[in-house]
């Protein structure tokens, strides 16, 4: 169970849902299945989550397994002891148990071990001793014996210190600081030449050097193969002296003879063993993240290439380009079928065969009513497409083309699949066929090609092999499950891939298929051979029967939730045959009409598989991936970059994704790359943080010519505006104001002269009709993923003296431009009156959409605290039933109009702190910025607040208080253990007068009401504690002798008992933290003088690790 605690602590996933996946695991299930039909037992969690938690499993057990290994290995030497066990249980890492083991592993003969056959041993223990009285050639005389090959006291001297040189090399905790201090400080160092590398390959790095900290995974990557190449030399270095410091000064006593003779043992022990060693290490590890990194941006690309948008039911003309044996030509229909095949000679320089080639392939595209033509873009493929786009302009109906990556073509045209598929085509007919097939499924067609081959990788051919191909094939496996497969019509190499089939199974379902006709239902599945209960509990749901006896069948639905999805269609008022029908598109208001909670109870299974079902009831047979925007076709119309003119806008598509950029193909025949630092106007550390392969953008810098990824800016005066408004910070424009009645448009405020209003109509947005007196506080949003623009706004239905009435809104657009607003807004609450909703906010966390808003109660500083709903797992913003959801706080009503912001993958929040603790007027209106916070999503949706540990470390300017019997004064009845103290119904107090500070301590209630922190001033008290109410706890901040200024703020936290307390005291302001998960902030009324601290229970507790540090001035952060 250590392992089941340790991926607990470490994906901060519920202890249950943990033991769940790892008992899923354990009895065969596939984690496709785990996370689309088990989500009641996980929380809903991804198949990538679940499968970061299998390898990390895996891994930890293997760790245990080596552990068990060594401990059993050093048990039969005889040589246990429990100082080191316990120092192999405590091993996190597998480095570590090595270096443990390594004084204790089997070697072979070295200079140490042969000192000790000599029985050379007493002596390097003599010496180790360092006694400044000790006379080392005089005691090594006694070990002169020709019998064992010590012909001198030198020589006997020479093996002790080949021995000490040894024990010193194997002192595992000499090795983990030495290899602390090469990653911190230690530098790769390159060298080359061109008389090595002639072609220049490696010219950037022939005089190099970088930190080790901070060396990029694609520069070790490069550095590794010009280093195999022999083209390079690499080394790390450490600046000087050093690693002799840690060394000498671990292990020189003195300087007296038997010291010196020490010290040059660890100076020969570390240039001979321990240096090249660690080295070694440092070296592997770097290769190893970069060969995780690399790895991860591989599959995030495969991933994205193998869900691109299918080009469905089109006939399609492969070409594949050839100068010599012509382009090879292949017509197939909607379903991927083979109509016609051919070659056109097109790329040629004889003009008769170039017509010949055009009307061949014109006849083909009349023939068979082609509308889309795939061109590979191999050798001849700039050419081809010339034809291409002459023989489209020419015709009289619309065909476009695109030109398909044939990374890995000719892999699969000359491979056995290919060869069984198409056993009368020659090589290049097949790579044709694939490239048409590529433009209308890519899934279905790439899944046959060794995914290294696919070409959207890095240093792939430099990756440990297993370690991709599992990776890659994880990526596959969650791909093709996402989107199931058509059991009639899926190749064997498709359905490999599918949850609980391997390739024999496969293999024998198209051999069913084949010898008994089409599959009718899934039940059929039974009877394929060693096609057992297990595998088919794990593939049915991902294989659909189209035009089945049972409509479920083509659906997502499991069979083992048929009776469950019957009894749903019964309840909302449906049947069977409804399924497939638009009477079925009513379904979700229907189930949420009834309520999802009271259904899934009376049905009997769980909301997140209710709404599942739902989803599929509703669009049966569905495929995610018509959901993504569509692929670019071409129409020929620019071909080279002479084709481009000033102020024209070129489309183009991500092709790949690499650690310092990404290619982008616009139709100019060379893929351009664009450098990390002109993807966007913000920092990011990674590419796939702003874009993946596949996206689509507009490109192209006209004024410098060249790429540019982005919007295009036109001489259009509106574009150039809109290009600055969509520049402010990571993806959340701004919030504008509309103060009068009018038609301003939303934007007006954020441009003199207000030239966005032809772009972005606050008409279209916001009904005048529902809401005649405007908006408030609009956040714009740009949601690329679903093709849209949100706002989220405070609308008026009635703004006057007498009242004023409003509601909080979403809008969502049709398009990602904002240029039509068709769709029905989301109301999240409504009927506000006079308290207006402040500074709303939409964001999605994980993976629910979440609603902010501060809201101005009768409170002593006129506004109120951040509030916030919480929407459905897997709900759209736009869907969620908003009105039905209650509000929670994520803080106090000290902390206003809060905005929480992505930097990352984190989520932060800032807001302000009224600038008096008083009752505050509306004007003048101001106060302190807060510390920011992590905002922590728990499994249940809600959310709290943690302090970073970033900033933590910055704002801890060094402790000025640790806690112990001699400084924290009691009265007597106090009792400590160790550096923990038990306090029944009394009070200690700290020695010395404190001042902006941060206090910290860990708090066990052990029957008490209340218990925390008491701070004085002024003859006042002000607590910083934890209540105990019932089976209810809060933490709270109240003044109990300030009847002026009297607080009591608090926020629920969870009734565990164990309470890890953090909280700042900055000039009357006080930010209070509890177990990283929970966050309340106060304004009070103490000055920025000295106050007296005390610690204090209402009952019985115990506090441990009681610490107070100054905080760092402002000037040094």
């Amino acid at each position: 169970m250590e392992i089941n605690v340790q991926l607990h602590n470490e994906f901060n996933v519920k202890q249950e849902y943990i033991d769940n996946i790892i008992n899923f695991l354990d009895s065969g299930c596939t984690v496709p299945f785990i996370a689309r039909y088990r989500k009641e037992y996980h929380g809903t969690l991804d198949d990538q989550t679940i499968r970061l938690i299998s390898e990390r499993l895996t891994y930890l057990r293997n760790l245990d397994k080596r552990r068990e290994e060594i401990t059993n290995s050093i048990t039969e030497q005889g040589k246990m002891t429990p100082e080191l066990a316990e120092a192999i249980s405590k091993a996190a890492a597998l480095v570590e148990l090595e270096d443990i083991y390594r004084p204790y592993k089997q070697k072979r003969r070295t200079r140490a071990s042969i000192a000790k056959e000599k029985g050379l041993e007493p002596l390097a223990e003599l010496i180790m001793a360092q006694n400044t009285k000790a006379e080392p050639s005089a005691e090594a005389e006694k070990y002169i014996s020709e019998e064992k090959g010590v012909s001198s006291a030198d020589d006997a001297v020479a093996g002790a210190c080949d021995i000490i040189a040894e024990t010193v090399s194997d002192d595992a905790d000499l090795r983990k600081r030495l290899r602390t201090l090469f990653n911190v400080r230690g530098s790769v160092s390159v060298s080359g030449s061109e008389e090595k590398d002639p072609e220049g390959t490696y010219r950037n790095y022939y005089e190099y050097s970088e930190p080790v900290s901070k060396i990029a995974g694609h520069r070790v990557l490069a550095i590794d193969r010009g280093e195999r190449e022999e083209k390079l030399k690499v080394s790390i270095v450490l600046p000087e002296g050093d690693a002799e410091r840690i060394i000498l000064g671990t292990y020189v006593k003195n300087g007296s003879p038997c010291g010196k003779l020490v010290e040059a043992a660890c100076l020969d022990s570390l240039k001979r063993l321990i240096y090249p060693s660690v080295e070694r290490e440092i070296r592997a590890e770097l290769t190893d993240k970069a060969s995780e990194s690399a790895i991860k941006v591989f599959s995030s690309n495969l991933r994205q290439l193998l869900m691109q948008p299918p080009v469905k039911g089109e006939i399609a003309l492969g070409v594949d380009p050839g100068f010599r044996t012509g382009c090879k030509l292949a017509v197939v229909d909607s379903t991927g079928k083979v109509l016609d095949t051919g070659v056109a000679y097109i790329t040629t320089n004889e003009k008769f065969k170039i017509e010949q080639g055009k009307k061949k392939i014109t006849e083909l595209i009349n023939k068979y009513n082609v509308s889309v033509i795939a061109i590979g873009n191999g050798t001849a493929s700039r050419e081809s497409e010339q034809i291409v786009s002459e023989i489209i302009k020419a015709l009289d109906r619309k065909v476009s083309y695109m030109v398909v990556s044939e990374a890995g073509a000719s892999v699969y045209s000359a491979s056995k699949l290919a060869a069984e598929e198409f056993p009368d085509y020659d090589v290049s007919l097949r790579s044709a066929v694939s490239i048409a097939r590529r433009l209308q499924d890519p899934l279905a067609e790439l899944v046959k090609i060794d995914p290294k081959s696919i070409g959207v990788g890095q240093y792939q051919h430099d990756m440990p092999k297993a370690r991709l191909d599992e990776a890659l094939g994880g990526v596959v496996e969650d791909c093709v499950n996402s989107v199931g497969v058509d059991l009639n019509t899926a190749s064997r190499s498709l359905m490999t891939y599918i949850s609980g089939i391997n390739a024999t199974v496969a293999k024998n379902i198209v051999t069913y298929r084949e010898e008994n006709g089409e599959f009718t239902d899934r039940k059929q599945l039974m009877k394929v051979p060693k096609l057992g209960a297990k595998a088919f509990e794990q593939c049915a749901g991902f294989l659909r029967v189209m035009g089945g006896k049972n409509p479920l069948d083509n659906t997502s639905v499991h069979p083992e939730s048929y009776g469950a999805a019957k009894k749903l269609l019964e309840i909302c008022g449906f049947t069977l045959a409804d399924i497939g029908s638009e009477k079925m598109n009513n379904v979700a208001e229907a189930a949420q009409k009834q309520g999802l909670d009271k259904i899934s109870e009376e049905i009997g299974i769980g909301v997140p598989t209710l709404r599942d079902i739902i989803k599929e009831l509703a669009k049966p047979g569905r495929d995610p991936r018509d959901e993504l925007p569509p692929p670019l076709l071409r129409s020929g119309d620019v071909m080279e970059l002479k084709d481009l003119k000033p102020g024209m806008e070129l489309m183009g598509t991500v092709r790949n994704v690499i650690d310092f950029g990404c290619f982008v193909d616009c139709g100019v025949h060379e893929d351009g790359l664009v450098h990390i630092s002109q993807i966007c106007n913000r920092f990011i550390k990674h590419p796939l943080e702003a874009v993946k392969v596949g996206d689509v953008f507009p490109w192209y810098d006209e004024e410098n010519g060249k790429l540019y990824m982005g919007f295009i800016w036109t001489d259009d005066a509106r574009n150039n505006d809109y290009k600055d408004a969509l520049e402010v910070a990571d993806n959340m424009l701004t919030f504008i104001e509309v103060p009068e009645a009018n038609n301003y448009d939303i934007w007006q405020r954020y441009k003199q002269g207000g030239r966005l209003h032809h772009l972005f109509d606050a008409n279209k947005v916001v009904y005048r009709n529902e809401y005649p007196f405007g908006v408030r506080d609009n956040m714009v949003y740009r949601d690329e993923k679903n093709n849209r623009m949100l706002v989220i706004a405070g609308v008026y239905r009635r703004f006057d003296a007498a009242a004023q009435t409003s509601d909080l809104a979403i809008y969502a657009s049709d398009d990602i431009h904002g240029l039509s607003w068709t769709k029905p807004r989301t109301i999240v609450a409504a009927g506000y009156d006079r308290n207006l909703p402040e500074c709303p906010t939409l964001m999605k966390i994980g993976n629910r959409w979440y609603v902010f808003v501060s809201v101005a109660y009768n409170t002593a500083h006129q506004v109120g605290p951040l509030q916030y709903w919480t929407g459905d797992a897997d709900v759209d913003c736009m869907d969620v039933d908003w009105q039905s959801k209650s509000f929670s706080f994520v803080d106090g009503e000290d902390l206003c109009a809060a905005r929480p912001i992505k930097v990352g993958n984190k989520v932060y929040m800032w807001g302000w702190i009224p600038r008096t603790y008083d009752t505050m007027p509306w004007a003048p209106w101001g106060g302190y910025l807060n510390l920011p916070r992590e905002v922590v999503a728990r499994q249940d949706g809600s959310l709290g607040g943690r302090m970073d540990k970033g900033l933590q470390r910055m704002l801890d300017y060094g402790k000025v208080f640790v806690a112990n019997k001699d400084n924290l004064v009691g009265d007597g009845s106090e009792v400590w253990m160790n550096n923990a103290v038990s306090v029944s119904d009394s009070k200690l107090f700290a020695v010395g007068d404190y001042c902006r500070n941060m206090v910290r301590f860990r708090l066990q209630i052990d029957g008490a009401t209340e218990a925390g922190a008491e701070l004085l001033q002024n003859g006042k008290r002000y607590c910083v504690s934890v209540v105990k109410e019932g089976d209810e706890a809060y933490m709270q901040v109240s003044s109990p002798d300030d009847a002026k200024h009297k607080i009591n703020s608090r926020i629920a936290v969870s009734n565990d008992g164990v309470y890890d307390v953090m909280f700042t005291v900055d000039n009357g302001i006080i930010e209070f933290f509890v177990n990283d998960n929970y966050a309340l902030t106060a304004h009070t009324a103490m000055s920025d003088g000295a106050f007296s601290l005390g610690l204090y229970s209402v009952g019985k507790s115990t506090f441990e690790q009681i610490s107070v540090s100054k905080l760092a001035p402002y000037q040094s952060l």
